[in-house]
């Protein structure tokens, strides 16, 4: 479909509304025109016109009151619009991301819907969907957004929680906005606590472990001051430095490596003297119990240690 034949056929639904106003316009049979343009227009490729025609389509649902006909054609429209917007991309041709911001104009709305009608489930897969669509197309910045709606709108949901904030976590580390992984890996970590009951073991609690690793790893790194440390933190490192810490962590833990707790411990008490030979040493020796993450932040300890001096723990 032509631009043009998209227009004039817009229109003349349009209108057919317009002439009806003083009656009772016929919203279902707008629908299902506007629905037929909408279709043809995506066949044909013209994704970000077929885009409008579906908010047409779910304009007419709400003045029939067609809540679930409404949100299903929003959703139409969101997917055209980003497709449009993949289209501009795989041509290289410059745009301001309008399709984007129509887009997630389409999503607000259907939020609202569902938050209207007490459907907070639906409200979050949708923000996490989207949140994985610009995490897979590189637009961070609106992945964490949606992300941390998702927060907002699993707060009744520990697991979904859990995953959430573990989401957050690695986009802010691909950032290399190491305070903020920090935040939502601690929230894990104390999610984890409330989870997991402290006789269970097995994969749950080897994740908590894991937890508390990576915790500890970004801890080194940022090098807080004394004085400024979190309590909560504070308390994570005092296993790791005082003698009594890994009995302690036996007790909590029963699961952790002892061979994984040994070097980690030597790791805090090397970071906190600031010798780098023995951090150098025990980088190579933690590799086999650390995971890609967790190398990555050792490597950046390693950077940060080379290049600075901090004032310990």
């Amino acid at each position: 479909m032509a631009q043009a034949d998209f227009m004039v056929s817009y229109k003349n639904v349009s209108s057919k509304l317009k002439k009806r106003f003083m009656k009772k316009p016929n919203f279902a049979e707008a629908s299902e025109e506007f629905l037929k343009i909408a279709k043809t227009l995506n066949n044909d490729g013209c994704h970000a016109y077929a885009g409008l025609s579906y908010m047409a389509v779910a304009r007419c649902e709400q003045s029939l009151m067609n809540t679930a006909g409404e949100i299903y054609q929003l959703v139409e429209a969101a997917k055209s619009f980003l497709q449009a917007h993949g289209d501009m991309d795989a041509i290289q041709c410059s745009h301001c991301k309008e399709h984007i911001t129509s887009a997630l104009s389409c999503c607000d709305a259907i939020i609202k819907i569902c938050l209207s009608k007490d459907m907070p489930k639906d409200a979050l897969s949708l923000c996490w969907k989207l949140g994985e669509w610009f995490q897979n197309n590189m637009e961070f910045d609106k992945a964490v957004v949606q992300f941390q709606k998702c927060v907002s709108l699993c707060i009744c949901n520990s697991i979904q929680l859990v995953l959430t904030h573990k989401k957050l976590f690695k986009l802010h580390l691909q950032r290399n906005n190491f305070l903020s992984a920090l935040n939502h890996a601690t929230c894990m970590l104390e999610l984890g606590k409330i989870l997991l009951p402290s006789e269970q073991a097995g994969a749950y609690l080897s994740s908590q472990n894991q937890c508390e690793t990576t915790v500890v790893l970004l801890i080194l790194l940022l090098n807080p001051h004394p004085l400024h440390i979190r309590e909560q933190h504070s308390t994570i490192l005092q296993k790791y430095i005082w003698s009594e810490g890994q009995d302690a962590l036996h007790h909590s833990t029963p699961c952790k490596n002892d061979d994984c707790f040994m070097l980690m411990q030597s790791l805090v008490i090397a970071c906190s003297a600031h010798d780098i030979s023995t951090i150098q040493k025990l980088e190579s020796a933690l590799r086999k119990y650390i995971s890609v993450e967790q190398s990555f932040l050792l490597n950046k300890i390693m950077e940060e240690y080379n290049h600075h001096s901090g004032l310990g723990f």
